[in-house]
């Protein structure tokens, strides 16, 4: 079939399956190249189509794509003519888009003339998600956002500032799940609401409307449109673009698993146990759901290697300063699971306080972290500590396919 057109997708060339989905910015994207611009992406039979990016990503929303995506560049010809003049065009086609800057690049601050980028993560499946986690086959280095990574009119657990976090970096998200008095589950650090909320009280004692009618204050204690979310609402929206790691706070670990279990999200939201008992719990219950677990020593090493769950099944936490033991992180690892080790009480308090000048020499602390074997680092700051750790280009290829960026 002759390669009948040739043109960037736009607003009125692609009216269809994202405008359903909300994610009707993708077509106003650079990367689409499509040889039947006027029937719209979703129904195009991939004779020739080029895609720079995104295709993986588009892949997940589109139910009438069926192809594999392995690389970042990826080109689909069936039954396209095959003559000599059309090959040397689409070769220098190639060449001229990946030469004119087409590989993705850190993008830390969102263009006010634009919309801002997005680093999404999506797993697709609980054994992605594990897959995503194994250290021994391309190990990654990732954020997590404790409490979502507030900042000065992004208040912590709230959905908004989850959001402005993925615009600076790839990052999982920490949050704390509690009850309110009629059995509800919101999405709250503190027991009371005095700090964080334009309420007072106990968030036990109030009700999901009297929770609603209030409004979220950021760290400096600055009041925001933003609401308390439901563990529901955050559940529902980290669907595609992140992965949740619930604390316990006072909801059970059989609640938590029940509330993964109601919305089938194992692909995507994980839970933190502080205990043996609740990690077995948890993985009676449902053998697909990850877990954070306290391994801080090679004592909690050897107790949880008797407990029968296997290590691809969880993260393990070592703790806040690192492991006395130089052993200890070469031995999970050789088990099979990541390690994560949190900066909220130390190089973070240095980085927001402003201790350095020297932005390099609080880098460097950062990075001996990874130099141990740190794969996770849970920080107070992953809109600045994201963007000074990770480039896309870090990203090992066997776990792209878990990786969105969006320009």
């Amino acid at each position: 079939m002759a390669f009948r057109y040739l043109r960037e997708l736009n607003q009125d060339s692609f009216p269809g399956k994202l405008e359903k989905t909300g994610l009707s910015d993708l077509h106003r994207k650079p990367g689409f190249l499509c040889p039947h611009p006027e029937e719209g992406l979703t129904h195009c039979s991939l004779e020739c189509f080029l895609t720079l990016k995104y295709l993986d990503w588009y892949k997940r929303y589109s139910d009438n794509m069926d192809v594999d995506v392995e690389y970042e560049y990826i080109w689909i010809f069936n039954n396209i003519d095959s003559g000599i003049f059309m090959k040397p065009i689409m070769i220098i086609l190639v060449t001229v888009l990946i030469l004119s800057g087409c590989q993705p690049t850190r993008n830390d601050q969102a263009d006010p003339s634009r919309t801002s980028p997005l680093f999404l993560i999506d797993t697709h499946t609980p054994q992605g998600l594990q897959e995503l986690f194994n250290p021994t086959s391309q190990s990654l280095c990732l954020i997590s956002a404790h409490r979502g990574g507030a900042r000065p009119h992004f208040p912590e657990n709230c959905i908004e500032t989850f959001e402005n976090t993925l615009q600076h970096t790839f990052a999982i998200m920490e949050t704390d799940p509690r009850y309110t008095k009629e059995g509800a589950i919101v999405v709250h650090h503190d027991p009371t609401l005095d700090r964080t909320t334009t309420g007072r009280g106990l968030v036990a004692e109030m009700t999901l409307p009297q929770l609603k009618a209030l409004r979220l204050k950021d760290s400096d204690g600055n009041i925001t449109d933003f609401q308390i979310p439901t563990l529901d609402e955050v559940i529902t929206w980290a669907k595609g673009k992140t992965i949740l790691v619930l604390d316990q706070k006072d909801v059970p670990v059989e609640v938590r698993v029940k509330k993964i279990e109601e919305h089938q999200a194992e692909a995507w939201v994980m839970v933190i146990v502080y205990n043996f008992d609740d990690a077995r719990t948890c993985y009676r219950l449902n053998k697909n759901i990850m877990m954070e677990v306290m391994i801080p020593d090679r004592q909690k090493f050897n107790q949880f290697d008797i407990t029968g769950i296997p290590w691809r099944n969880i993260i393990a936490f070592v703790g806040h300063t690192p492991p006395a033991d130089k052993d200890l992180i070469p031995m999970i690892h050789a088990k099979g699971a990541c390690c994560m080790a949190g900066t909220s009480r130390n190089i973070d308090k240095e980085l927001s306080a402003g201790q350095s000048l020297n932005t390099r020499a609080i880098e460097q602390k950062y990075q001996a972290l990874q130099q141990l074997g740190v794969n996770i680092i849970e920080t107070d700051l992953p809109t600045q500590v994201g963007p000074l750790l990770f480039n896309i280009s870090d990203i090992p290829t066997g776990k792209s396919k878990f990786f969105i960026y969006l320009p």
